[in-house]
């Protein structure tokens, strides 16, 4: 990013090309509203999120609604941290040092699984919408094929 670019549309932008975000809850996530926004983007837009729980267990995770946000956000938020909570994710304990190695092997073993997972899926679209368009074209020619030359129903 760079001086002059409005934070929330270079997240939004980054957030809508992404296809699996990785979410990291600490024991003070839920008082970014940075976090939560982002949170509650990619839980709008059906994004694979991978929670990594911090120092914090998903139970510790509240929004505390202070009056500096509107109604419509809190809902929004708190329905996101609910979806989250719910999703299997990773730990991650600060204090157990060498584990984080452990985690982040475990986290890019988990992306580039789910990624390769996400091509298979979009390459099945691609290759049905392929068979759709040439049916839809083989039948737009056939009705567009004089009559002389159509072969009739006998054979």
């Amino acid at each position: 990013m760079k001086a002059g670019d409005k934070l929330f549309d270079k997240i939004d932008n980054v957030i809508g090309g992404c296809k699996i975000g990785v979410v990291v809850f600490s024991p003070l996530y839920c008082d970014s509203y940075f976090c939560l926004h982002e949170l509650a983007l990619m839980m709008d837009l059906k994004r694979k999120v991978i929670p990594i729980c911090c120092d914090a267990k998903p139970s510790q995770l509240r929004l505390v609604h202070d009056g500096t946000m509107s109604p419509e956000e809190v809902m929004r938020f708190r329905s996101a941290l609910e979806e989250a909570k719910h999703t299997v994710g990773l730990d991650f304990d600060s204090l157990k040092g060498l584990a984080c190695v452990d985690c982040w092997h475990c986290l890019t073993d988990t992306v580039v699984h789910e990624s390769e997972e996400q091509a298979v899926l979009e390459a099945e679209d691609a290759i049905a919408a392929t068979e759709r368009s040439s049916q839809q074209h083989r039948k737009t020619e056939e009705a567009a094929a004089p009559r002389a030359l159509r072969p009739s129903p006998s054979g």
